[in-house]
């Protein structure tokens, strides 16, 4: 099956990356492309290369001319809100994973259509919204829900490398109280904002955690006039499947640079 999906969700795995998304011409219906064995790596959310058009290249190529290796697109990883082209195999369903089709991303790689425009979007998260007690009820394992107050914690220790990013939100089950993100965009922001708060004087291997409540969150993202969180339930761990934000979405967007050497 062909589908084209706008993503919601590129997040980091144990042991390699996950993504989701949604149908672009029906955005109530949740994906999660998967490998037939083992994890998704970055290799394979890379798009394969793809000509540049002459109006890319700014010159008209003679017919038959040999193919410049220059005369390509740059490669990218994909991206929240891209619109890609996926050759989905077979369904996996298996609660409350059922969104789960599996993908060659070998042969058929997966393709960039576009991008969605910032001026779409809030209608599109708006209709993948779901009641996240489906969620926790094991039902499924993707949604989105828009939120108007958030709460956000980043904790790096540098001697162990460990890191993690954290939210508190309305919507959460009531034994939990912050729930892991793995999108890695946030994280990205999460690491600018320790850098940028960390206190002069304190040693290089020190211990940092940030929490910033919502103004303040949102001062940092530059005053965002919506966010949505794309919510999803990890595989089963400790006998649980745990929630997780696999993505935070705002309007308008904000800015955060993923270095993919550090995730």
């Amino acid at each position: 099956m062909r589908a084209h999906v706008v993503l919601l969700a590129v997040t980091l795995m144990k042991t390699g990356v996950c993504i989701a998304g949604v149908q672009h011409d029906a955005p109530s219906t949740w994906l999660r492309p998967v490998r037939d064995f083992g994890s998704i790596l970055l290799g394979d959310i890379t798009y394969p290369p793809t000509p540049a058009t002459p109006a890319t290249l700014g010159t008209h190529p003679a017919p038959h001319a040999p193919r410049d290796p220059s005369a390509l697109r740059p490669r990218h990883v994909m991206r929240p809100f891209d619109i890609a082209a996926f050759d989905l195999a077979h369904a996996r369903h298996t609660p409350p994973h059922v969104e789960d089709w599996t993908c060659d991303f070998v042969h058929q790689r997966p393709r960039l259509i576009g991008v969605l425009p910032e001026s779409d979007r809030a209608a599109l998260l708006d209709a993948a919204a779901t009641d996240p007690a489906a969620l926790w009820s094991g039902s499924r394992s993707l949604g989105a829900l828009a939120v108007d107050t958030l709460t956000a914690t980043f904790r790096h220790d540098p001697y162990s490398g460990k890191y993690d990013a954290r939210l508190a939100f309305l919507g959460l089950p009531d034994d939990t109280a912050t729930a892991a993100c793995t999108d890695l965009k946030w994280r990205a922001l999460g690491r600018r904002l320790l850098a940028a708060h960390t206190p002069p004087g304190d040693a290089p291997d020190a211990p940092r955690t940030l929490t910033l409540s919502s103004d303040r969150l949102w001062e940092a993202l530059v005053g965002p006039r919506r966010c949505w969180l794309a919510l999803g339930t990890s595989r089963a761990y400790d006998g649980r499947h745990w929630p997780l934000v696999v993505g935070v979405h705002t309007i308008p967007d904000y800015e955060a640079e993923v270095d993919y050497n550090v995730l």
